[in-house]
């Protein structure tokens, strides 16, 4: 169960403890919550935000048909922060909701916009300053940036920038897209490492 959350001002007893509107302050699944602009904390877990490498958050909504029974909704919050090599989130906060429910909780949301003000940002030109600089970069798992372009293992594909044609997001992934072609090439989960800075990556690297 997802607790009070706290947004600016001075403590009251009994009342929601309101710090600043860049904290975050509450309890998720029986867990304290605990983010602002310098830390997240979950639990026993924390990680400062400039030692954080790599970030995800997605949602994933189910629903079950059965036989002669009514169909059943559920949705899965998901929120992580980690450190090369991949080896797990350091900080991971996932949450399962029964019922119908399209819109996030409050605590996912003030996550991921403290993620796009501090955390994306940084990462994004920590990337473009390498890749820029010579280097190959990986990105959401397995994708492959350099000054050439894209490449891939599985599935395996190289792609040079001129004929790159950008990247959405869209039902939980990054859909890649080769220049003049309507298919996707290939689609990237948001799951899996920094897989949310793909479309800022190539619209930066191929402007």
């Amino acid at each position: 169960m997802t607790g009070p959350l706290s947004w600016s001002g001075s403590p009251v007893p009994g009342t929601v403890r309101r710090v600043s509107e860049t904290v975050l302050d509450t309890r998720v699944s029986g867990k304290q919550l605990h983010a602002d602009a310098r830390v997240i904390t979950y639990g026993r877990k924390s990680i400062a935000l400039d030692e954080v490498e790599w970030v995800s958050y997605w949602a994933v909504h189910t629903a079950t048909k059965r036989f002669m029974w009514p169909t059943t909704h559920d949705s899965q919050w998901f929120f992580e922060v980690g450190k090369f090599p991949y080896r797990g989130a350091s900080v991971a906060v996932n949450q399962f909701i029964g019922g119908r429910r399209e819109d996030a909780p409050e605590y996912w949301t003030a996550l991921a916009n403290l993620s796009q003000r501090f955390l994306e940002p940084r990462l994004l030109a920590g990337l473009v300053d390498r890749v820029r600089r010579g280097e190959t970069v990986l990105v959401g798992g397995a994708l492959r940036v350099n000054r050439d372009g894209i490449s891939c293992i599985k599935p395996k594909f190289e792609l040079p920038w001129r004929s790159c044609g950008g990247a959405r997001s869209a039902g939980g992934a990054i859909w890649i897209y080769r220049a003049g072609v309507e298919k996707p090439l290939t689609a990237v989960s948001l799951s899996n490492p920094n897989a949310g800075l793909i479309p800022a990556l190539f619209a930066t690297l191929n402007s």
